[in-house]
């Protein structure tokens, strides 16, 4: 079994095919009508769970409160981290392919000579950063610098608070891909974190009919 905290944790993540008409053009236009629905699990069902369990182990860990700009970026290192540690090639692969063919059709919301952490810095808290583009592209960069990143998994989750860490053996976990794969990543992926040494908050998967909605929200037991 793994260590609890005092911390309850919900990871919510949007169902494709139960969003709005609108909201499932939204994320077409972006991922591209031909492949939305299988980049849409891979982003979000496969990548996107993990960085939002890495924003429950800092919650856990870490003693002292980050910057929560730095936070988007330290919790897509860990999920980069994590996948190359623990994923398919073919699937971390693919991400990689996503995130290539889907960051330039964000509008740019900065100015040429201001970089993506200094903007969401500016604006953060602000109704202009959580606009479907704005935010996107924020986090498309987050993931794009962290995908061309080589950091040691154990490296990061000592960044994230952990102590006494210990480096497992690999090993591959498998999927279907389909929004129920996000549970069982989730399962896995806590039980895992525990044998590193992380502390592991109880975690509740929950599925909604909004896609814009992808988050992890600490609450108290």
């Amino acid at each position: 079994m793994y260590d609890t905290t005092t911390h309850f944790v919900e990871i919510t993540t949007g169902v494709y095919k139960n969003g709005s008409k609108q909201q499932q053009e939204l994320v077409g236009n972006l991922f591209g009508m031909d492949k939305v629905e299988e980049y849409y699990e891979i982003y979000f069902h496969w990548y996107n769970v993990i960085h939002e369990l890495g924003h429950a182990l800092i919650a856990s860990n870490l003693e002292e409160s980050s910057n929560p700009v730095e936070e988007e970026q330290l919790v897509n290192d860990f999920a980069v981290a994590y996948w190359r540690y623990y994923g398919e090639e073919g699937k971390l692969k693919l991400l990689e392919e996503i995130v290539s063919d889907t960051l330039p059709r964000f509008t740019r919301p900065a100015a040429k000579d201001v970089v993506y952490l200094d903007y969401a810095k500016e604006k953060w808290g602000k109704e202009e950063l959580y606009r479907f583009n704005n935010y996107g592209w924020f986090q498309f960069n987050c993931v794009s610098a962290s995908l061309k990143k080589q950091i040691p998994l154990v490296s990061i989750l000592q960044k994230m608070g952990g102590v006494n860490i210990t480096e497992q053996n690999k090993e591959r976990f498998l999927y279907i891909v389909d929004e129920s794969m996000a549970a069982s990543i989730i399962k896995d992926a806590t039980n895992v974190m525990a044998k590193w040494g992380m502390k592991v908050p109880s975690v509740k998967m929950v599925y909604s009919n909004d896609l814009n909605e992808h988050m992890c929200k600490i609450l108290p037991l």
